[in-house]
């Protein structure tokens, strides 16, 4: 029997309350290559979208050595196939958060966070996430453009200018053709 685990959006899967114990091993993976096998066998036995959530604390954690933490789980890995679910680790621009009608978007790699709200920007320098909840990143930041675009009058405050990439969409761009 499988024993339950919680699912992607859980209480238990939130930034500020990871378990210890899998900060640890996440930590000493960094520079012991036992926990880096146990680790990435770890993760490899997770679904995608568990094994996502878990790379989004994890970058949000590690920071910086995220990145080196990801190359030292795949160069552990026991198999090509679990490498490869290794190696796919999304790339999560940010997070965001809601507290009543606030919308709260934290960006990767910088500070604070931008709350959007009708009528209303604002930059934060520090955002205490506990207690509010978490949202999925793609329909916060749709919802926070609508907001901007519908409600927002005059110019956005200081700071915000670091939380652009979040509203940068991914648009493929078709490639030039040139005659023969």
């Amino acid at each position: 029997m499988r024993p339950s685990r919680p699912g992607p959006g859980s209480p238990g899967l939130k930034r500020a309350r990871l378990p210890s114990s899998f900060e640890d091993l996440a930590s000493r993976a960094l520079e012991c290559d036992e926990a880096a096998r146990a680790l990435a066998t770890a993760l490899a036995a997770l679904s995608v979208a568990e094994r996502d959530v878990l790379f989004g604390i994890l970058a949000a954690v590690h920071g910086d050595d995220f990145g080196r933490l990801l190359a030292r789980l795949v160069g552990a890995a026991s198999s090509p196939t679990q490498a490869r679910a290794l190696a796919a680790a999304p790339v999560c621009p940010g997070e965001a958060f809601r507290d009543g009608d606030a919308v709260f978007l934290v960006a990767n790699g910088e500070p604070g966070a931008l709350e959007v709200t009708r009528g209303r920007v604002a930059v934060h320098d520090r955002l205490d996430v506990d207690g509010l909840e978490a949202q999925p990143l793609e329909r916060a930041v749709d919802e926070a453009a609508q907001l901007l675009w519908r409600h927002h009058r005059g110019t956005l405050p200081r700071g915000a200018e670091r939380f652009a990439d979040l509203f940068d969409p991914v648009i493929p761009r078709p490639r030039a053709r040139w005659r023969s």
